[in-house]
């Protein structure tokens, strides 16, 4: 769009769809941009679920200090992360645009961009919904989670490698296959505290929080449909509510 077909939009029924992901270590068999990949491609199925929405620009980097240890990491601080939220919420609501969904492919990112929005809604009358965190930590998803690959660790284990089988099959270049495995983390780290990049990489040496070698592309798919499914019915219930 130029800026004036832009202009264009209607500023109650337009919902904006912001992904924001990180580049970080994501194990043997995962890429640095796993979590940016799997916020655009969460984003684009919540806008073409949502008629007239607007697909914005992918944010490749976010709050990754925990895995710096790993080279390819690449971490934004805390304070500037959340002015670059925090500024583009702002470019979005001051020409008067009331709704903006945000498909958060980064755990790291949640509490920032919590606080960036509080900020906007203090000073816009605005509708911002991140609700991702919220999905990923319910019963229901540790439970089917458990269910799936008998783990409960997120980070670079089986679940993520499954969802990106599932979302780039056959891309050997992208992900790598599972004879590469060599680190499998044992149920005795499992509950460990990771407070420092070190500790990080100490208790999982080569940077999965699971087992990668038990993925299954099929389970991938199921994961993604369920929340992608959750995040289009909370953005159709918040046009319906504010229209």
């Amino acid at each position: 769009m130029t800026w004036e077909e832009f202009n264009q939009l209607d500023r109650i029924a337009t919902l904006f769809v912001l992904p924001l992901g990180s580049t970080e270590q994501h194990g043997e068999r995962l890429p640095l941009g796993t979590d940016h990949f799997f916020a655009e491609k969460m984003a684009e199925e919540i806008a073409l679920a949502i008629p007239g929405s607007i697909l914005m620009p992918t944010m490749n980097y976010g709050m990754s200090w925990h895995h710096t240890a790993f080279p390819g990491t690449m971490s934004i601080s805390d304070s500037t992360y959340k002015l670059i939220i925090f500024d583009i919420l702002c470019s979005i609501t001051r020409h008067g645009f009331k709704k903006i969904f945000i498909a958060n492919g980064h755990g790291g990112n949640h509490h920032s961009i919590t606080d960036a929005i509080t900020r906007v809604k203090a000073l816009r009358n605005c509708e911002i919904a991140n609700p991702l965190v919220d999905i990923a930590t319910s019963n229901e998803f540790k439970q089917l989670i458990q269910a799936a690959f008998n783990e409960n660790g997120v980070h670079a284990g089986a679940m993520e490698v499954s969802i990106m089988e599932y979302l780039f099959p056959n891309k050997p270049t992208l992900i790598k296959g599972a004879g590469c495995v060599t680190s499998i983390p044992n149920d005795a780290v499992w509950g460990q505290g990771t407070d420092s990049p070190e500790k990080w990489r100490e208790l999982f040496p080569m940077g999965q929080k699971g087992n990668q070698k038990n993925s299954d592309p099929q389970k991938g798919k199921e994961i993604f449909d369920y929340i992608t499914n959750k995040m289009v019915q909370i953005a159709k219930k918040m046009m319906e509510e504010n229209s």
